[in-house]
């Protein structure tokens, strides 16, 4: 089975960056630099649990003001949403700078 976000990631900065990320989010969350919440930048990536037990099991990218595209899951459309409404800012962990 295909998994959206990891196929999304890698698409968008190995074609607009020329980066390749590794396959997983939790071996993104070991690539370029840690970066706090409050220094977010556009093209950050943001990575979350959203299985409740904190291990890492999604990623998207910032944006800029406090929003940020992800792909949700299998047939759904990527969307852009804000990284401090309530089911995203439980499921932060932390975030990353590859550029």
């Amino acid at each position: 089975m295909k998994n959206n976000e990891f196929d999304f990631l890698y698409y968008v900065y190995k074609n607009a960056a020329s980066i390749t990320l590794p396959r997983t989010s939790s071996a993104q969350y070991s690539a370029g630099v840690a970066v706090s919440r409050s220094n977010l930048k556009a093209g950050d990536l943001i990575f979350s649990s959203t299985d409740g037990t904190g291990n890492i099991t999604h990623v998207a990218i910032y944006v800029g003001d406090g929003q940020m595209i992800h792909a949700p899951r299998n047939g759904k459309n990527v969307e852009k949403v804000s990284i401090n409404n309530s089911y995203w800012n439980k499921a932060y962990v932390g975030a990353r700078r590859v550029l």
